[in-house]
């Protein structure tokens, strides 16, 4: 008798094992499918902030780029202003009283 008790004893508990061990690798598996989520965000992400980073550069050479540009300009405007003021005055200067 005792032995049927252990035997059944010893039966239920490796069911109670082998049950534990499935949900332990039920787990696991919906813990690698979340770590391999995590790693293809994780790529994701890199590729978006270099992307991000190309196009900062990007930026910042347009803006330096604009920069140069709108000197140029007011230097070619305040030339022009200058060359307007002489031939008003010049003009001024050339009418009679």
């Amino acid at each position: 008798m005792d032995i049927e008790k252990t035997i059944q004893f010893l039966t239920s508990t490796a069911a109670q094992h082998d049950a534990r061990l499935a949900k332990a690798e039920e787990i696991i598996v919906k813990i690698d499918e979340r770590i391999v989520i995590m790693e293809d965000n994780n790529i994701l992400i890199q590729q978006a902030l270099l992307r991000l980073a190309e196009q900062q550069e990007k930026t910042k050479k347009v803006v330096d780029e604009t920069r140069i540009d709108m000197r140029r300009l007011e230097e070619q405007t305040d030339r022009r202003i200058a060359d307007l003021v002489s031939a008003i005055a010049k003009y001024i200067e050339s009418r009679p009283n």
